[in-house]
């Protein structure tokens, strides 16, 4: 989900909103990453969240900047240690170390099966997704087997025709995360097809930086 203004906006006003805007994400999200207990306690007022919501939230608010930053860190050894990318990272247009490892294998998964992927991870609060840079998963429905799976875990998986994504109502651990989108991406039919180059100015980008390299 995706923090909603407050019914009450206007009428209250947090002690917290002289300083900082909380409808700015970036504040709200620096909170729940480092907030003080009253900082905390202002958030919780403002959005009408419940104690198990801001438990959840700050559960992976704060995994996801854990996962992020060692994202980047390993995105910066990769391009002293070995430059090079591989015939499967110039299609993607970036290395594999730039998909965050919950989602990694999921991703090159799906891209063997013909999907084009260009976004993968987190997203929102408590919500993960890997969207397709065409309508490829139109026809696409969740299996009985995968949804009891989903379910058990207190995941509840959404189907957009360019996405999938995955809204978590438990606390799951970053390696039980990727069992979850191991299982989505084992669902999902093979396409039959190769998957095509990303053709987003980043990707390009990549491929011109790698020609400079041989």
């Amino acid at each position: 989900m995706k923090f909603e203004s407050p019914q009450n906006m206007g009428q209250e006003k947090s002690p917290l909103s002289e300083q900082e805007d909380l409808n700015n994400l970036e504040v709200s999200t620096r909170i729940f990453e480092s907030g003080t207990p009253e900082e905390l306690s202002c958030l919780k007022t403002f959005f009408n969240l419940t104690d198990n919501q801001m438990d959840l939230f700050s559960h992976y608010i704060k995994l996801r900047k854990k996962t992020v930053e060692a994202c980047w860190a390993s995105v910066e050894a990769r391009e002293v240690e070995n430059p090079q990318a591989t015939e499967v990272e110039v299609s993607m247009g970036a290395y594999v170390e730039n998909i965050e490892p919950q989602v990694r294998g999921a991703v090159l998964s799906l891209r063997e099966k013909g999907y084009a992927t260009y976004e993968s991870g987190f997203y929102g609060e408590n919500v993960q997704l890997i969207s397709f840079e065409e309508d490829q998963v139109v026809d696409y429905s969740p299996s009985d087997v995968l949804r009891d799976f989903l379910e058990e875990q207190g995941v509840v998986i959404s189907v957009e025709p360019n996405s999938v994504g995955l809204s978590f109502d438990k606390k799951l651990s970053l390696q039980e995360i990727k069992g979850v989108w191991e299982k989505v991406s084992g669902d999902l039919p093979d396409l039959g097809q190769p998957v095509g180059s990303c053709e987003l100015q980043a990707a390009v980008m990549f491929r011109e930086k790698q020609k400079e390299l041989k």
